[in-house]
Protein backbone atom coordinates (compact mmCIF):
# COMPACT_ATOMS: atom_id res chain seq x y z
CA UNK A 1 0.00 0.00 0.00
CA UNK A 2 2.86 2.15 0.80
CA UNK A 3 4.45 2.14 -2.53
CA UNK A 4 1.33 2.01 -4.75
CA UNK A 5 -0.15 5.48 -3.03
CA UNK A 6 0.67 8.23 -5.42
CA UNK A 7 -0.48 10.86 -2.79
CA UNK A 8 2.75 10.35 -0.20
CA UNK A 9 6.18 11.73 -1.27
CA UNK A 10 9.06 9.38 -1.31
CA UNK A 11 10.56 10.80 2.12
CA UNK A 12 7.13 9.90 3.80
CA UNK A 13 7.50 6.46 2.21
CA UNK A 14 11.14 6.08 3.31
CA UNK A 15 10.44 7.33 7.14
CA UNK A 16 7.19 4.84 7.21
CA UNK A 17 9.30 1.93 5.79
CA UNK A 18 11.47 2.44 8.32
CA UNK A 19 9.16 2.56 11.07
CA UNK A 20 8.07 -0.66 9.86
CA UNK A 21 11.55 -1.99 10.03
CA UNK A 22 12.07 -0.84 12.62
CA UNK A 23 8.96 -1.12 15.26
CA UNK A 24 6.85 -3.65 12.77
CA UNK A 25 3.77 -4.48 15.19
CA UNK A 26 3.67 -1.13 16.15
CA UNK A 27 4.63 0.75 13.15
CA UNK A 28 1.94 -1.36 11.39
CA UNK A 29 -0.66 -0.17 14.02
CA UNK A 30 0.33 3.23 13.83
CA UNK A 31 0.19 2.98 9.81
CA UNK A 32 -3.22 1.14 9.86
CA UNK A 33 -4.79 3.75 12.47
CA UNK A 34 -3.39 6.65 10.46
CA UNK A 35 -3.46 5.41 6.84
CA UNK A 36 -6.49 3.04 6.72
CA UNK A 37 -9.21 4.87 5.46
CA UNK A 38 -7.19 6.61 2.81
CA UNK A 39 -6.00 2.87 2.05
CA UNK A 40 -10.18 1.40 1.85
CA UNK A 41 -10.46 4.34 -0.75
CA UNK A 42 -7.46 3.52 -3.17
CA UNK A 43 -8.93 -0.16 -2.91
CA UNK A 44 -12.02 1.16 -4.39
CA UNK A 45 -10.87 2.97 -7.26
CA UNK A 46 -8.54 0.22 -8.33
CA UNK A 47 -11.38 -1.97 -8.18
CA UNK A 48 -13.64 0.68 -10.18
CA UNK A 49 -10.63 0.72 -12.32
CA UNK A 50 -10.37 -2.87 -12.76
CA UNK A 51 -14.17 -3.46 -13.69
CA UNK A 52 -14.31 -0.99 -16.04
CA UNK A 53 -11.21 -2.11 -18.09
CA UNK A 54 -12.39 -5.42 -17.95
CA UNK A 55 -15.80 -4.51 -19.36
CA UNK A 56 -14.58 -2.61 -22.01
CA UNK A 57 -12.60 -5.54 -22.60
CA UNK A 58 -15.79 -7.19 -23.00
CA UNK A 59 -17.78 -4.52 -24.88
CA UNK A 60 -15.41 -4.54 -27.27
CA UNK A 61 -14.54 -8.46 -27.99
CA UNK A 62 -18.50 -8.85 -27.94
CA UNK A 63 -18.77 -6.19 -30.88
CA UNK A 64 -16.21 -7.26 -33.06
CA UNK A 65 -17.48 -11.43 -32.51
CA UNK A 66 -13.71 -11.92 -31.67
CA UNK A 67 -14.19 -15.01 -29.24
CA UNK A 68 -13.23 -18.72 -29.53
CA UNK A 69 -15.68 -21.14 -30.20
CA UNK A 70 -18.62 -21.12 -32.46
CA UNK A 71 -19.49 -17.44 -32.38
CA UNK A 72 -15.99 -16.41 -33.22
CA UNK A 73 -16.03 -19.31 -35.93
CA UNK A 74 -19.59 -18.10 -37.24
CA UNK A 75 -19.27 -14.68 -37.37
CA UNK A 76 -21.47 -11.68 -35.92
CA UNK A 77 -24.02 -13.17 -37.79
CA UNK A 78 -25.69 -14.53 -41.48
CA UNK A 79 -24.96 -11.30 -43.34
CA UNK A 80 -21.11 -11.57 -41.98
CA UNK A 81 -21.31 -14.82 -43.39
CA UNK A 82 -22.59 -14.33 -46.74
CA UNK A 83 -19.99 -11.55 -47.48
CA UNK A 84 -17.29 -13.93 -46.24
CA UNK A 85 -18.64 -16.92 -48.30
CA UNK A 86 -18.88 -13.68 -51.56
CA UNK A 87 -15.32 -12.85 -51.17
CA UNK A 88 -14.12 -16.93 -50.90
CA UNK A 89 -16.68 -16.96 -54.02
CA UNK A 90 -14.86 -13.82 -55.61
CA UNK A 91 -10.98 -15.10 -54.96
CA UNK A 92 -11.62 -18.37 -56.75
CA UNK A 93 -11.58 -20.41 -53.37
CA UNK A 94 -15.04 -21.89 -53.79
CA UNK A 95 -17.28 -22.45 -56.92
CA UNK A 96 -20.52 -20.81 -57.71
CA UNK A 97 -22.52 -23.99 -56.91
CA UNK A 98 -20.59 -24.26 -53.44
CA UNK A 99 -21.11 -20.67 -52.79
CA UNK A 100 -25.24 -21.06 -53.67
CA UNK A 101 -25.13 -24.42 -51.00
CA UNK A 102 -23.40 -22.46 -48.40
CA UNK A 103 -25.50 -19.33 -48.94
CA UNK A 104 -28.60 -21.69 -48.89
CA UNK A 105 -27.39 -23.04 -45.31
CA UNK A 106 -27.09 -19.93 -44.06
CA UNK A 107 -30.08 -18.15 -44.97
CA UNK A 108 -32.45 -21.07 -43.72
CA UNK A 109 -30.10 -20.86 -40.49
Amino acid sequence: DIFRDHELSGVAKALWVLALIIFPLIGSLIYIIVRGPSMAERSARAAAASKAEFDDYIRQTAATGGGAGAAGAAGAGPVDDLHRLAALRDSGTITEEEFQAMKARVVST
